[in-house]
């Protein structure tokens, strides 16, 4: 992103709608703290953000439209636990789209880890392309915009943000860790957890 800019923003937000995960929960508020910065501008970068998605978003609506659902579900059995989905999320994906229609895209595309997948259970779900490029874009601008405008923000502060973390030490890092792992843990079954009776 300091490098290639808008470019490189709309090539890491394709590839991450296509099941490659790049982050883009670090990568726009990066972006956003690089325009606090005066080096890119807040518009160019959703705009670059949103088309990235709008790409990335409808090669995946075409994989699952074109694609026989039964052989979709064969990777996610098989693959699934690499992206943390599991054939559960599948079925319960799609009987939701199948039930609400676009809706439902528009909501999963503002929940990190189901953006991807929405797009091709969307396509399986033959929900008309018109309505999935509207939700799409609708949740990909306001998704985008905070992250970016967090970076933003972020960036501007970064002084007062420095003082505090260095009060805090890694206290919000221990806990986010925690937090992941106990989330792909859930997903993944590595460790099983007793259970705890109240």
């Amino acid at each position: 992103v300091s490098s290639f800019g808008y470019i490189a923003v709309f090539g890491i937000m394709t590839l991450n709608s296509d099941f490659i995960p790049l982050f883009t929960e670090a990568t726009l508020p990066f972006a956003g703290f690089l325009a606090s910065q005066g080096k890119l501008s807040i518009p160019l970068i959703i705009f670059a953000s949103v088309l990235g998605d709008l790409v990335g978003g409808t090669v995946a609506y075409y994989i699952g439209y074109f694609l026989e659902e039964k052989i979709i579900l064969s990777g996610v059995k098989k693959y699934g636990k690499y992206v943390l989905l599991k054939e559960s999320d599948y079925f319960k994906t799609t009987n939701l789209l199948r039930k609400y229609g676009s809706p439902i895209v528009f909501f999963a595309k503002l929940t990190p880890g189901l953006k991807a997948w929405t797009s091709v259970a969307a396509g399986i779900c033959e929900i008309k392309l018109r309505k999935f490029l509207i939700a799409s874009v609708c949740a990909s601008v306001i998704y985008n915009s905070i992250l970016v405008l967090l970076g933003f923000y972020l960036g501007r502060n970064w002084n007062i943000i420095v003082y505090y973390f260095n009060k805090l030490q890694f206290i919000p890092f221990i806990l986010i860790s925690i937090g992941i792992l106990l989330f792909a843990n859930h997903k993944l079954k590595i460790i099983k957890l007793p259970k705890i009776r109240v």
